[in-house]
Formats: structure tokens, C-alpha cells, sequence
């Protein structure tokens, strides 16, 4: 598999021990489980974004990364649903992208207040 030259985010769930989970994907020396494990055995790892919520977001987000994401990788990390992919990649670093603040904003704090209101 050939990988274009970018920033790649991956979405995954963690339904207990987050910090444990995320801990692992920054190791790169690891027994390989995950689809995500063998990309990071060739990959720079730059941080994780944590969503902590009860509810099932794993899919939804997905979703969105994808529709604001320069090219997905298919079928990558999606062996268990029905996305088409949780690999997105994106020429420039979406931490400098308003798009992706703007998404980020929504499912960390909008998305809470209007349950919250409701």
C-alpha cells in the first residue's frame, strides 16, 4: 500500500482505558493488532485528539473527517462497520485549518451544549 505525502487522521474508539489506548498508538515498537499499528511502523506520530463522551461518535465522526478530508484511504480501519474508511488524509495540517477546528469545536463542545439544552 502506497501512502501520498500528508497529514493522516485516523478515528477509532476506545470504549475503556482511553489514556491506555492512546499510550499504545504513540509506541511504535508493539505486537500489531489494529489496522493503524502497521501504519505507524513508517510514520511520524504528531498527537491524538481525544473526544470523551458516552455516546457512539466513532462512525459519525468518520463521516464528517471525510467530507472535509483531501482523500480517505479505503476500507482502512473500517473491517468492522460500514464506513468506508477511518483513514483521512489531508495535504496541509489540519490543526491550520478552520474546517477542521470548526468540526473539532462541534463534536467537543457544540454537540455536549445542545444536549445539554435539550
Amino acid at each position: 500500500m502506497v501512502f501520498k505525502k500528508g497529514y493522516y487522521l485516523y478515528v477509532g474508539s476506545a470504549k475503556s482505558n482511553l489514556s491506555k489506548r492512546l499510550e499504545r498508538h504513540q509506541r511504535k515498537r508493539k505486537r500489531f493488532h489494529w489496522h493503524i499499528d502497521y501504519l505507524r511502523a513508517c510514520c511520524e506520530y504528531h498527537g491524538a485528539i481525544a473526544i470523551r463522551t458516552t455516546a457512539d461518535l466513532e462512525h459519525e465522526l468518520a463521516g464528517a473527517i471525510g467530507a472535509i478530508a483531501d482523500w480517505e484511504i479505503p476500507g482502512f480501519g473500517c473491517s468492522d462497520c460500514l464506513c468506508t474508511s477511518h483513514l483521512f488524509g489531508m495535504q496541509e495540517d489540519p490543526l491550520h485549518l478552520p474546517r477542521f477546528i470548526k468540526l473539532l469545536q462541534y463534536f467537543r463542545m457544540d454537540r455536549l451544549e445542545a444536549e445539554l439544552i435539550q
